[in-house]
């Protein structure tokens, strides 16, 4: 493989069941249509325990010289599937030395050459907004404003520092909070490792955003009432670990991590990046039952006739299971 031009390595993770098919089109994704980034090394991790993956995804991994990592990492929030991604940024950021890490979730996949991944000397992170208020706080008197004040004092981070923001879907007012999806960090910062171990922490002090939750679908399932609870805290807890060391944060342009199950939805200047989006965090909308709405496979899809091609001869990613050994 031909050394790349930018010290940056991909993190992301991978386990038994429907991340196995997600991971292995994100990862295809990186090598075919990553540009000067597509030869980055690649770490996919497998966080927690008896969730290994099959022979056919090692396979995978092995052709698109991925480096996989099983190391029991998640032990504390087993129930909560974000954690693992936390998790995993923060051992990659300890046992390597890359200048750069890019932390991204298994349900989303490149379709143009990432430039804004590679960051200025002034800058030391990049991320995308979340697109709903969720778990955060609008600020004094939000419901949810005692658990971002807890989380901050955790955290030894003045509550004050954060931003105000607005959301990147519904576009309602928001401390900053930042989707996990696609997040670039300069590494020897501490970034992850501060936002690990804020989130630990809070789990120790059963520090919970949501205690009353209905169900709802993610890219791997419905999540049931006892997970939902957690939901957000590792997104809050990237947020304030990264204004706890650096003010030189930026967004990424919204060609980034656009939410295509919100497409929809979205306002018009995200609306206008569609057509040129560069990465896509697609959720569920690849699976059997959304295709006929998924806006990748609509008339105004972003992907090129080749990448159209290419994408169904993965579909559906939910229609297949894996042996496990």
């Amino acid at each position: 493989m031909v050394t790349p031009m930018v010290d940056l390595a991909f993190v992301a993770c991978i386990e038994r069941g429907v991340l196995e098919p997600q991971g292995r089109l994100l990862f295809e994704s990186i090598r075919r249509y990553g540009g000067r980034l597509a030869n980055s090394p690649i770490y996919a991790y497998s966080p927690r325990r008896d969730r290994e993956v099959g022979d056919e995804t090692r396979a995978v991994l092995r052709e698109f010289e991925v480096t996989h990592i099983t190391a029991e990492l998640n032990t504390a929030c087993v129930e909560y599937g974000p954690a693992n991604r936390v998790l995993a940024g923060a051992h990659a950021a300890t046992h390597t030395d890359h200048a750069l890490l890019c932390v991204i979730d298994s349900d989303t996949l490149f379709l143009r050459q990432p430039d804004a991944l590679d960051l200025p000397a002034d800058v030391d992170m990049r991320a995308r907004l979340v697109d709903h208020k969720g778990c955060c706080t609008a600020g004094p008197g939000d419901p949810l404003d005692p658990y971002w004040r807890q989380l901050c004092a955790l955290g030894g981070v003045d509550y004050e520092v954060l931003p105000d923001e607005r959301t990147a879907v519904d576009e309602r007012p928001i401390k900053a909070s930042y989707n996990g999806g696609l997040v670039v960090v300069r590494n020897g910062l501490g970034i992850l490792e501060r936002c690990a171990e804020l989130f630990l922490r809070s789990v120790e002090a059963k520090l919970v955003p949501r205690p009353e939750i209905a169900p709802f679908r993610t890219a791997t399932g419905v999540v049931p009432r006892a997970t939902g609870r957690w939901w957000g805290s590792s997104q809050a807890a990237l947020s304030v670990a990264a204004w706890s060391l650096t003010r030189n944060i930026e967004l990424f342009e919204p060609t980034y991590n656009y939410p295509a199950h919100l497409h929809h939805q979205a306002p018009a200047p995200l609306a206008a990046a569609w057509p040129h989006a560069r990465h896509v965090h697609y959720h569920w909308m690849l699976d059997a039952d959304a295709l006929d709405r998924s806006p990748l496979l609509g008339d105004d899809t972003p992907l090129t006739t080749e990448q159209r091609a290419w994408l169904q001869t993965h579909l559906p990613l939910d229609g297949e299971t894996l042996p496990t050994r």
